[in-house]
């Protein structure tokens, strides 16, 4: 089963379960892989590398 979805700050996705799961949980199964990937999405977000000096780096 496939939904599309748009998380709370407006970004659109779409997420995919299984038949299986889908027909056992109903619209809960795909709620949650959304949740799953807006989680994901949030986290590789907030990673800021350190900003570096890559000129003095290469000296």
């Amino acid at each position: 089963m496939h939904a599309d979805f748009t998380a709370p700050d407006g970004r659109k996705g779409s997420v995919s379960v299984s038949l299986a799961e889908y027909e056992a949980h109903g619209e809960a199964a795909l709620m949650e892989a959304a949740r799953f990937v807006v989680f994901e999405q949030r986290r590789h977000d907030a990673y800021a590398p350190p900003e570096r000096d890559r000129f003095n780096e290469l000296n």
